[in-house]
């Protein structure tokens, strides 16, 4: 027990289990080695704040003059108001988490938790500096028919909202489980967050909740309110042709009745024009300006330098509806459509001649192996396909480069493009004019001479 006779100001240790006499005008320091529970117990008003000057904030408790933290692993600060004694006990947090998490032992990043609507779900959120032990807070359901899904959450952080703080928000989201990224809508709840509401309206699917907490602990339910015989789902726009023109991809899609605007995507193997392209009555370009309608027959065209040529690519389109503020949308229909641009020169190209090298530089960049082709005008682009060799399977991708690309190094240890000190690769090339296609380019091989660092 500290000496209740000290008196001049100090920054005095505290014991994370025991009794201590604090006084006014000290500082007394906690050290958390892990993240853990710390339970005071004392008559005398006190605050505790973290090494960025963050105050902790005390879980509600049933025992007079006793409140309950959470805390991160790390340096705390207590001062207290008046002099007085002081009991702390302190139990680590790892010990806590199967009372604490309704899925204490999930740590697999793609493999959300399942869960089932009308049914509580509790979580202990960003309490490790180790992501592995906080585990992996995201939760996976299935609808079968068109609802009215609400969430109610309640969320505790641990240190105050002050400036700087960033860890004490919640923003529930919902996302559709779909080939096509898209984001509905959120909201932010400031510091504590008390059976806090927010509905979405959800098309049939599977769909993945994050409640985005702040560091602390949570607790969710999802409720839904089925909605298949109203008119809150916009209906399915279909598709009704597809082509290449000078421009890019034309889309043509009807209209729907109970639409205010559409989304067009086209998503492809490099993922870049997985973005929407959204139109509505003030943005369509066929728009009747007096009526402020879209006509009947609707297109879009998605621009041809978002495109490589040779691609296949996954054209969607979906209704949208203005809903209370927020949209919400229909389903998809989708079709594949392979890209050959537009091309003035009907010669089929000859092979390409290549060149190979591996390029590391000891770790200090990202190694790949290097594919050099002379440059052409009349070419759209190329098709480079590699393997390891002595075996038979080649790995194809689209390219748009000049005169050249690269196959880059990958992290995971199944893939062929996972480079090891001595593994030889083959590589062939082929151009494509359009949909004009040349023999593939004799095959070059080139040897991985330095393992990527950190392997």
């Amino acid at each position: 027990m500290a000496n209740p006779a000290t008196t001049q100001a100090a920054t005095i240790s505290m014991p994370t289990q025991g009794t201590s006499y604090v006084h006014r005008g000290n500082t007394y320091r906690l050290h958390l080695k892990v993240a853990g529970r710390v339970t005071i117990t004392t008559k005398a008003r006190y605050t505790i704040v973290n090494s960025l000057d963050w105050t902790a904030v005390p879980y509600p408790s049933k025992k007079a003059n006793t409140k309950v933290y959470y805390l991160r692993a790390g340096n705390y600060r207590l001062t207290t108001k008046s002099a007085a004694s002081i009991k702390t006990s302190y139990t680590k947090m790892s010990k806590l988490k199967n009372s604490l998490d309704s899925f204490p032992n999930n740590t697999a990043y793609n493999t959300p938790n399942k869960i089932s609507l009308n049914k509580t779900y509790y979580g202990l959120s960003d309490m490790f500096h180790s992501d592995k032990l906080n585990g992996k807070h995201q939760y996976v359901f299935i609808i079968d028919k068109p609802q009215q899904v609400t969430v109610n959450i309640s969320s505790m952080p641990i240190y105050q909202y002050e400036k700087g703080n960033i860890y004490s928000n919640t923003s529930p989201a919902m996302t559709p489980v779909t080939t096509y990224r898209y984001a509905l809508p959120t909201y932010k709840f400031r510091g504590p967050a008390n059976n806090k509401q927010y509905s979405w309206y959800l098309d049939k699917g599977t769909y993945i909740f994050q409640p985005n907490g702040p560091r602390g602990r949570f607790s969710f339910k999802l409720t839904s309110q089925d909605i298949s015989d109203s008119s809150v789902i916009p209906s399915s726009s279909k598709i009704t042709k597809i082509s290449a023109t000078n421009d890019g991809i034309k889309v043509d899609y009807e209209k729907v009745t109970n639409a205010d605007g559409y989304e067009v995507y086209c998503v492809g193997s490099n993922w870049v024009t997985r973005k929407p392209f959204y139109y509505n009555a003030n943005s369509y370009s066929g728009i009747n300006t007096t009526s402020k309608t879209l006509p009947d027959a609707l297109s879009q065209t998605i621009k041809k330098d978002q495109l490589t040529n040779g691609t296949t690519y996954k054209i969607a389109v979906r209704a949208a509806k203005m809903v209370n503020g927020s949209y919400v949308y229909g389903p998809f229909t989708e079709q594949d459509y392979t890209y050959y641009s537009k091309t003035s020169d009907q010669k089929t190209p000859a092979a390409p001649e290549i060149k190979l090298s591996y390029y590391d530089d000891n770790g200090s960049d990202e190694p790949y192996i290097n594919i050099a082709w002379a440059k052409n005008d009349n070419i759209s682009s190329y098709e480079i396909a590699y393997r390891l060799k002595g075996t038979s399977t080649w790995t194809t991708f689209m390219s748009k480069g000049v005169t050249g690309d690269e196959i880059t190094d990958s992290s995971n240890k199944s893939d062929v493009n996972y480079f090891l000190k001595g593994k030889t690769y083959e590589v062939r090339v082929r151009a494509l004019n359009g949909n004009l296609i040349s023999p593939w380019s004799d095959i070059k091989s080139v040897t991985v001479n330095i393992t990527p660092a950190g392997k």
